[in-house]
């Protein structure tokens, strides 16, 4: 077994894939400790998030934080009366594990929109859990490739084959634990290379609001302010803010067809 959870969607080699509703169903069942960024972003996304948790009326403990160790020290503090930990626009771009020290029986779910995404974090599967929208193109170095030394005996053996013939003269004087290495080290400096941000995580917390059937007029404004803020902070370009408000501009027209649903006074307080 790789540690790989399928339901989170890392599979071994593929892209990352995941299902935003196994996420809720999860955090719905008991309370919850939200730490959430202080980007506008963030703050968007939460707005939906806690909206949706008020329907189903789960309990929750929300702490805002402004770097990491003031994420530290707000999970340290609270993490013993909670278990389920969600981490909004923060934690996918370092490892959540070594930082945090969560005790084995935490679940902490990593809604991020820095790039890239910290390796450990997608392949823990067990305490850490990186949710992934459908919106998101990502390739990410195999499991194998990056934690299984014993990896390279396995695969097609044509593909093998032809990479053994293309690297023969080179790597015929080097025992195989040392190609795994430097071809993971490869791996790792060209997926690490580039930071960046990526699917707004208020569009995110929107297309959860949608998948349940339970999204309106205010949570659809809530995502195009958070995904204007990318925009306005330079963290995303031009063509990434047209290709996602195109996404949007279709709900605007859904709903201002069907009419929105009803939000009380106070959760429209941003």
């Amino acid at each position: 077994s790789s540690g790989i959870n399928a339901e989170y969607g890392v599979k071994s080699g593929d892209m990352i894939e995941n299902d935003i509703l196994a996420f809720y169903k999860e955090i719905s069942k008991e309370r919850v400790l939200v730490l959430v960024n202080t980007t506008v972003d963030a703050l968007c996304a939460w707005k939906i998030l806690q909206a949706l948790l008020h329907i189903d009326n789960v309990q929750y403990t929300l702490i805002p934080v402004d770097g990491r160790a003031h994420l530290e020290n707000a999970f340290r503090t609270h993490s013993d009366q909670n278990t389920t930990v969600v981490l909004i626009d923060c934690g996918g771009n370092f490892d959540v594990s070594e930082l945090l020290e969560p005790l084995p029986d935490s679940q902490i779910y990593v809604l991020d929109s820095h790039l890239p995404f910290n390796l450990d974090n997608l392949y823990d599967g067990e305490v850490v859990k990186v949710v992934i929208s459908e919106a998101h193109d990502l390739e990410v170095p195999r499991y194998e490739d990056v934690y299984d030394e014993d990896s390279e005996e396995e695969g097609e053996p044509g593909r093998k084959r032809r990479r053994e013939e293309e690297d023969e003269e080179e790597d015929s004087l080097l025992p195989r634990k040392e190609r795994w290495k430097r071809k993971r080290e490869e791996l790792l400096y060209s997926y690490y290379e580039f930071a960046g941000y990526g699917v707004s995580v208020s569009h995110m917390m929107y297309e959860l609001a949608w998948k349940l059937s339970r999204d309106n007029l205010q949570f659809l404004w809530w995502a195009v302010v958070g995904v204007t803020d990318q925009l306005m902070c330079a963290r995303i370009s031009r063509d990434q803010y047209v290709s996602t408000f195109a996404s949007l501009q279709q709900h605007v027209q859904r709903l201002n067809g069907a009419g929105a649903g009803d939000v009380s006074v106070n959760e429209m307080k941003i």
